[in-house]
């Protein structure tokens, strides 16, 4: 490669580079315009590892919106329409046509959610300052995505069953035909608002998942809950955060009442954590 050539290729590169920022810049805006949280400060330490948990938020936006309108139609081309006027046998047809899903859905989050997992270990990394080679290839990683990514495709597989039996059954009750419930599908099954909710409250999990992960193999042992500290965070995670510096493994409560180990406390949550190490100032 002549010098000439290896400019050309250093300018294309810093103009894409360019374009993702401005892409990613002005999808977080208009998460905030939509009335989302703001990012608590403690996420934009390091500007890099931002860009790459808010690159993971979109991917998982992107996927979410395709996969679920990629479901509606599998759903309305497998149902047997045939019995629809009879309300168990839709029901069982339409729970038997989503036997598969869980796995389709589990591929789609792990591709989306791997670098949210990624930038939070690198980011504790950094803020304890020792270096456990943390990737995406990393063991630990690995193991946990495998598994976060399959239950929540469980529960968000669940979830989309029983909207379509609702649907199904609304459709029936109201005397509906095979038009009037298509449509009534496709409003419950791809739900823009819904696949944001996920991407932003998922992506916010695995980026935790991968500090905690870090900071469990260096030895961290206190930690403390940040929020934007305006009018747009919940009463859970300014209680979370009122509770000061707490150990390691203390469990937070959750807008649901249960217990969690880092955020998110809520649906688009956005809080963050710090962690300490032993002897560490605060």
């Amino acid at each position: 490669m002549t010098k000439e050539e290896a400019q050309k290729k250093q300018e294309k590169l810093a103009k894409l580079i360019d374009l993702e920022s401005s892409i990613l810049a002005s999808y977080y805006a208009d998460s905030i315009r939509r009335g989302s949280e703001e990012f608590a400060p403690v996420y934009r330490k390091n500007p890099k590892i931002f860009k790459q948990l808010l690159r993971s938020e979109l991917k998982t936006n992107v996927a979410m919106k395709r996969y679920f309108r990629e479901l509606a139609e599998r759903v309305i081309e497998d149902l047997n329409w045939s019995v629809f006027e009879r309300q168990t046998k839709a029901s069982y047809t339409a729970a038997s046509i989503l036997e598969n899903e869980t796995l389709v859905l589990k591929v789609y989050l792990t591709k989306a959610l791997v670098d949210a997992l990624e930038a939070g270990g690198l980011y504790s990394e950094e803020e304890l300052k020792i270096d456990v080679g943390w990737s995406r290839e990393s063991p630990p990683a690995i193991e946990f995505l495998n598994k976060y990514s399959l239950d929540l495709a469980k529960g968000l597989t669940d979830t989309t069953k029983k909207s379509i039996l609702t649907a199904l059954k609304t459709s029936i009750d109201n005397g509906e035909n095979r038009d009037g419930a298509v449509e009534r599908l496709n409003k419950i099954i791809k739900n823009p608002v819904r696949a944001t909710t996920i991407a932003q409250t998922e992506s916010v999990r695995a980026f935790s998942a991968g500090r905690m992960e870090v900071g469990r193999q260096v030895g961290a042992n206190r930690k403390s809950w940040r929020t934007a500290g305006d009018k747009k965070v919940s009463i859970i995670c300014r209680t979370n955060e009122l509770l000061g510096v707490v150990p390691f493994n203390y469990k937070y409560n959750d807008f649901q009442g249960e217990k969690v180990t880092e955020p998110p406390a809520h649906p688009n949550c956005r809080s963050g954590i710090i962690l300490y190490m032993p002897g560490e100032k605060v």
